[in-house]
């Protein structure tokens, strides 16, 4: 689970740079890069439930 907290965190962090414009140049409306984001942070978050469950029910 904290790997999961941690990829979160790291996601909090660079969307908050990008809502800055400090890693965009400005024109962000199409964001390709949340294409590989999404999936890893749904699979990764997945996981840790599941981990979770299985630790407190197996």
């Amino acid at each position: 689970m904290a790997v999961a907290a941690g990829l979160w965190a790291a996601y909090c962090v660079y969307e908050g740079l990008m809502e800055a414009r400090v890693l965009c140049s400005g024109e962000c409306n199409i964001r390709v890069d949340l294409l590989v984001v999404y999936p890893v942070l749904v699979v990764v978050s997945g996981w840790a439930v599941v981990r979770s469950l299985r630790g407190r029910w197996g």
